[in-house]
């Protein structure tokens, strides 16, 4: 007799459930994940993910001021100026292993890039530069 009941109980139990769930999904909004864009760079710092970033502003650096560390990265100047104090690399991305191809892909694009060592490293990458402006002081 247990038994007959029990079944009924999960089987009636089963339905309401499901029923709940039918009404509040139907009446909850669709959950969508945010369209994330390029990200801000506002400060020189090293950049540990890969995906679009884009400039908000003029950086100044003492040193290197973008230094990539991971495969994957577009950076987009966006206009704005990295200025530096005569030292160090305002774009500098690692170098490949001796011996091995590159395999980390890097674009950079519209810009300036003024008063550093050296503009750009990004040699050991498989790169794209473009709209580009470098000057040494």
């Amino acid at each position: 007799m247990r038994m007959k009941y029990g079944w009924r109980r999960v089987r009636f139990g089963a339905l309401v459930l499901g029923t709940a769930m039918h009404a509040f999904a139907a009446g909850a909004p669709a959950q969508t994940l945010p369209d994330r864009g390029p990200g801000e760079i506002k400060r020189c710092q090293r950049i540990t993910q890969p995906g679009s970033y884009k400039l908000v502003n003029n950086l100044k650096a003492a040193g290197d001021c973008l230094v990539i560390a991971i495969e994957g990265v577009a950076i987009d100047l966006a206009g704005f100026t990295v200025t530096g104090d005569g030292t160090g690399t305002a774009i500098r991305a690692p170098r490949a292993p001796e011996g091995t191809i590159p395999a980390i892909r890097t674009v950079v694009r519209n810009g300036d890039i003024s008063k550093f060592a050296r503009a750009i490293d990004l040699s050991g990458t498989v790169e794209r530069v473009a709209g580009l402006r470098a000057r040494a002081i």
